[in-house]
């Protein structure tokens, strides 16, 4: 009878199948709650990548309204009167734009702000314009009466003019440091940008850089060109010129990149009537040159370290561009009877100036024999293309050298060309 009951139905068996049925609604429970946390994760996912696509579509309109263009040509960012306040409008007609990001609604704000001021300089500058009498005018008056009363009318005319001329620049003054501020407001961006993404490798952009050197040329340009395999369409690109004690912040946007392409921007060196210098300071070289490109879809970033080595090659690369006259200048008295040393002038054409330390004359006489005679400039100096250098020491020889060369030292390079006159 044991043996029987113990093979049953009413042995150990149901327990068994308590059991597995537990486990089974136990499976189910941890599976549906599982599919539950992903549907959570998923939709959590959805809705930062919404919000990331938001900040960066109200990140490049700030940009495209108070940014500059880059596109395949370097415009200079040298704007008159109309572009200035064409840029100020722009602004200022969406001071009241709403973001849903609160850092660029704060860096909003003060660009609004410096936006507004400018607009308040340029709008005196205007009625400036407007009201003065121009030159045309007062001598119009002039040559239409010749009275006493006339005379000094024309001569208050022309007093307000100047006065006016002054005031303008004084505004213009005033103008070019507002508008710095504007400039570093918009540089804000930069900082709002970095938090859209991690940089993609530095082989995404490559980077050139071709300095003003002290002013030769209008300014400094920055060349990036897209190594990538894709478009970089409707970006916000930010520049960043590092150098030893600082660096300078520049924002811009661009439409269509293509791959393999390359975008241009130019920063001015000296102020102009309604902009301030933006590139590197004077005697500053830069030490890096940063730019970041951030799309919709990410970001990509590139770097170009500045070295002497590399910073001599395009110092190199602009003097290819130069070419020199000379001439033997002999001994004279004048007719006061002051003595003036023999020695040479010379001149030089390619390049729209000469940042110069000192030149030195290797000079040959006929006999073969050879020695060196150098002049120095004061620190700054900048020499200009077609005017004449008079150089002259005792230490020139009486009679015209069988062999002539000059050689340069520029100003901020190790770069020392020499010049064979013949």
């Amino acid at each position: 009878m044991d043996n029987d009951t113990a093979g049953s139905p009413s042995g150990k068996a149901p327990w068994g199948w308590i059991v597995f049925l537990l486990i089974v609604i136990i499976v189910l429970l941890v599976r549906f709650s599982g599919n539950k946390n992903g549907d959570r994760d998923q939709e959590a996912r959805a809705e930062a990548a919404r919000i990331a696509a938001q900040h960066f579509a109200e990140l490049r309109l700030a940009a495209v309204t108070a940014g500059f263009h880059l596109d395949s040509a370097a415009h200079s960012q040298d704007p008159d009167y109309n572009a200035e306040s064409g840029r100020l409008l722009a602004i200022n007609a969406k001071s009241s734009q709403q973001f849903t990001n609160p850092e660029l609604s704060k860096a909003w704000a003060q660009i609004v702000a410096d936006s507004g001021a400018g607009m308040v300089i340029l709008e005196r500058i205007g009625r400036i314009d407007a009201e003065k009498p121009s030159g045309y005018e007062i001598l119009s008056k002039a040559l239409q009466d010749d009275s006493p009363e006339q005379e000094r009318e024309v001569e208050r005319a022309a007093s307000a003019r100047i006065a006016d001329e002054m005031d303008k620049a004084a505004l213009q003054q005033d103008y070019r440091e507002t508008e710095s501020q504007l400039d570093n407001a918009i540089g804000a961006l930069a900082q709002i940008a970095e938090g859209l993404g991690e940089p993609a490798s530095n082989a995404a952009l490559g980077v050139q850089f071709y300095p003003s050197w002290d002013g030769t040329y209008w300014g400094d340009e920055v060349v990036v060109q897209n190594n990538s395999a894709a478009s970089l369409d409707n970006a916000v690109e930010v520049v960043t010129v590092n150098y030893a004690n600082g660096s300078r912040t520049h924002v811009h946007y661009s439409d269509a990149w293509p791959a393999g392409a390359s975008l241009k921007a130019m920063y001015p060196y000296r102020d102009s009537d309604y902009v301030a210098g933006q590139a590197t300071p004077a005697g500053l070289r830069p030490q890096s040159v940063d730019v970041a490109v951030y799309t919709a879809g990410g970001v990509a970033h590139g770097d170009l370290p500045v070295t002497d080595a590399s910073w001599d090659d395009t110092i190199r690369s602009y003097c290819a561009k130069l070419t020199f006259s000379a001439q033997y200048l002999g001994a004279y008295t004048d007719d006061d009877g002051q003595q003036f040393a023999p020695g040479f002038k010379f001149a030089f054409q390619g390049l729209n100036g000469l940042p110069i330390r000192a030149v030195t004359a290797q000079i040959t006489d006929a006999a073969g024999a050879s020695h060196s005679v150098r002049w120095s400039y004061d620190a700054g100096a900048h020499l200009n293309p077609g005017d004449e250098q008079a150089l002259r020491s005792d230490l020139v020889d009486a009679s015209p050298p069988a062999h002539l060369a000059f050689t340069l030292s520029l100003a901020d390079s190790g770069y020392e060309p020499t010049v064979t006159v013949y």
